[in-house]
């Protein structure tokens, strides 16, 4: 009998060959499907196992059956195509034992990693230098100057690095057979022992392959409140011979020099293939060619490498153009990196967050130009998607889901894609410390130009189309927001008040917004932190720190508890009931993907809270300035989202009924007569309101009742969704309240028949 499989696709990106290249995806499973982790094997097009690394993913159904396990693989891909493959699952199947191509040894305070090709150490004895000594093929790659490990440099010109400072805790996250992952911890200190900042770094190894991938967080936990950085970053030294060269480029449009030179950028450039850093020679001239034009300026992408005729070392990182400003410099004889380059001028850096870089250094033997680094760095930059169309949704794990049917509803799914790229192109923002953020902008709001800190969760609205459609770009918006979010909105550390420790900050100027909602020394609130996006990216990357940064958000949501905060009456003269759905949501799928009961006790509380404090019209108050009895769709939808979620977990019958009587009070309070929803019910404001978070949850109330009034009531939300949501300005935020609930709104409708395409 042959076992059930799940048809996947890879796209290659970049338009280069690749040759072994790591691919690593989360796969769901409906439930009941699979019952271990072992009962996996993945097939190529011609039916031949392929040697795979799986791991498991988030805790399992309520069933105890697999609802997530992380794929890796190593594959061969030829330029602009698709190679298919297929993962049979299944008691009968059974996964071929692999031969170890990857290692990680610990011996003596030293780490090695062991490729097959490669074999670097890194030592762990006064502190972590990075990657200290490496041989390729044997050859020594790396001189024998001692490792500086990564620098921070203060206003003051004084230097701390990580291998002067102290490590904290080692972790060997992953042994192989295709991959190793190393986790650090620790700190940067001076010569003297002073202490600036603490880091994360991971290092990444795989089977077969000459280069390793670092990826480095510095953390301020600090107690200033700001503190000001000249320079951020690393230098390595190459062992290389006199006939040394630097080479960069844009892939084909290469520029090499024995002499030193810098490659630079301190702005936003153009998107895609046009976007790169500025090259500038030994005397500080841009190098261009002679005539104008955008396609004419000689650019580099974030490599450089740094080799003679036996071999060398290129250096590149990860998305530096997009977080600019970065300057990588070819010194004669090393490879210096400014993640953070003295010439922008000093970095303000607001206590608490962090920013990460990955960078890959790949050891090779020959010239650059003979090794063709700038074929693997032009790779590197693009990660090739592993994507199973129809089955993200099909397989049930992001909830009622409208799958991707063009042929169906084509003008639906224009004017989604449609929709998103007016945001991508218009509202995304880029930079060291906004990139994977977007500003709050337009109408009412364009004086202020705060930071939206990707307000309604825009992770999670991206994750949705994503798992719909499959498409490179919006899992590149998805990583990049979940990224911001663990880096630079997350509290890794405070001095104001400890009830935001590890929270997420409120939107605000430059990302921070203290007293905010009228709470003194804090910049959190129980209504405007979000989980549901950041562990969908953990689901799809299997990256642990999402997972790590989720829990800590959900300790701040359960310390906020303690104080009373999310629960009615709320402590602040701003509030309605999404102060207490948010959190409830949250919390729900923090408890989906550990099963850990304290987040279901939290869930309780806010849940028996919203349940003893229901009005007698089946309505929760907002309470805006002196007007202390008003009605909101925004809140109410956020509130009945979270209860269907509880009730789903819970079957709680008192929840269902609450849930009727509120969505009763949502469609009849809250309408214009002619049915449109209507903003809120204070005079003045009770302008037309379309976004999705209103209409979230009225399929789940159909269900529960089979009444379609509650569909159809939703039916003009769902439309004008589409028809004010085609704005140049529009915001990720808009973009995150609608497709977080059209999306989840037209699943329903399919179901109960209603739903239609757009018309022309």
């Amino acid at each position: 009998m042959t076992p059930p499989s799940i048809a996947f696709r890879l796209e290659e990106p970049s338009g280069l060959r690749r040759e072994k290249w790591p691919v690593t995806r989360g796969v769901p499973f409906p439930q009941g499907a699979l019952r271990s982790y072992d009962h996996l094997r993945l097939l190529d097009e011609r039916g031949q196992e392929l040697p795979s690394q799986v791991k498991p993913l988030g805790a399992p159904w309520p069933d105890g059956s697999v609802r997530w396990a992380l794929l890796h693989f190593q594959a061969d891909l030829e330029p602009q195509s698709i190679a298919r493959f297929q993962l049979e699952y299944g008691s009968g199947v059974q996964r071929s034992p692999v031969s170890p191509g990857v290692t990680v040894t610990r011996e003596s305070g030293h780490f090695t990693f062991d490729t097959g090709p490669l074999r670097a150490t890194f030592s762990l004895g006064k502190g972590f230098p990075a990657i200290e000594q490496a041989w390729l093929d044997g050859k020594t790659m790396l001189s024998p100057a001692e490792p500086a490990g990564f620098i921070l440099e203060d206003a003051h010109g004084q230097v701390f690095s990580s291998a002067w400072g102290e490590v904290s805790a080692v972790t060997v996250e992953e042994e192989g057979p295709l991959r190793a992952v190393v986790h650090v911890k620790g700190d940067h200190r001076s010569e003297k022992g002073e202490r600036l900042f603490g880091y994360e770094a991971r290092l990444y190894a795989y089977a077969g392959q000459p280069w390793l991938e670092v990826e480095y967080t510095f953390i301020n936990d600090a107690d200033e409140q700001f503190t000001d950085l000249n320079q951020i970053g690393f230098q390595v030294h190459p062992q290389v011979g006199t006939g040394r060269k630097g080479l960069c480029g844009a892939y084909r449009d290469l520029y090499e020099s024995a002499d030193p030179f810098s490659i630079y950028g301190d702005a936003a450039s153009s998107s895609g293939v046009f976007a790169g850093l500025r090259i500038y020679d030994a005397q500080g001239n841009h190098v261009e060619v002679a005539y104008p034009g955008e396609l004419s300026h000689k650019v580099a992408h974030g490599w450089l490498d740094l080799s003679d005729e036996r071999g060398g070392l290129t250096v590149a990182v990860k998305r530096a153009v997009q977080l600019y400003p970065k300057q990588i410099v070819f010194t004669g004889d090393t490879i210096r990196v400014d993640l953070w380059p003295s010439e922008a001028g000093p970095l303000h850096w607001h206590q608490g967050m962090a920013r990460t870089h990955r960078v890959l250094f790949h050891f090779h033997h020959g010239s650059g130009q003979e090794a063709e680094v700038n074929k693997l760095s032009t790779c590197y930059e693009q990660d090739p998607l592993l994507w199973a169309p129809g089955w993200y949704v099909e397989s049930g794990v992001m909830g009622p889901l409208l799958p991707h049917q063009p042929r169906r509803y084509p003008h639906i799914e224009i004017a989604l894609r449609e929709q998103f790229t007016l945001w991508h192109y218009g509202n995304r923002a880029t930079g060291f410390l906004d990139y994977g953020d977007c500003p709050q902008v337009g109408g009412a709001w364009e004086q202020f130009r705060y930071m939206a800190n990707n307000q309604a969760d825009l992770i999670h609205a991206l994750a949705l189309q994503y798992a719909r459609v499959g498409e490179e770009w919006y899992y590149e918006d998805l990583e990049a927001a979940a990224w911001h979010l663990m880096d630079v909105d997350t509290i890794h550390h405070t001095t104001f008040d400890p009830v935001e420790r590890g929270g997420a900050r409120m939107q605000g100027t430059g990302h921070v917004q203290y007293n905010c909602e009228g709470l003194v020394n804090v910049s959190v609130a129980s209504s405007q932190m979000w989980i549901e996006g950041l562990l969908e990216y953990y689901y799809l990357s299997g990256h642990p720190r999402a997972l790590a940064v989720a829990r800590g958000i959900g300790d701040c949501f359960l310390r906020m508890l303690d104080r009373g905060w999310g629960l009615y009456p709320y402590p602040v003269s701003w509030h309605g009931s999404r102060d207490s759905g948010w959190p409830l949501i949250a919390l729900t799928a923090l408890y989906e993907a550990t099963r850990e009961e304290k987040w279901l006790d939290g869930c309780r509380r806010i849940a028996e809270n919203l349940l003893a404090n229901q009005g007698e019209d089946g309505a929760w108050d907002m309470w805006w300035g002196d007007w202390q009895r008003i009605l909101s769709p925004l809140h109410l939808g956020i509130t009945l989202t979270a209860l269907c979620r509880y009730h789903q977990m819970t079957g709680d019958e008192r929840v269902k009924r609450s849930l009727v009587r509120a969505a009763d009070a949502m469609l009849t309070e809250c309408a214009h007569p002619d049915g449109a929803l209507m903003y809120v019910t204070r005079p003045g404001y009770r302008w037309n309101y379309y976004l999705g978070s209103a209409i979230e949850s009225l399929g789940y109330v159909w269900q529960l009742t089979g009444n379609q009034r509650y569909l159809q009531d939703g039916w003009l939300a769902h439309r004008q969704n589409f028809a004010n949501s085609r704005s140049p300005s529009l915001t990720g935020a808009v973009l995150a309240y609608s497709w977080r609930g059209n999306l989840r709104y037209m699943y329903w409708a399919d179901r109960a028949g209603l739903l239609t395409d757009l018309s022309v």
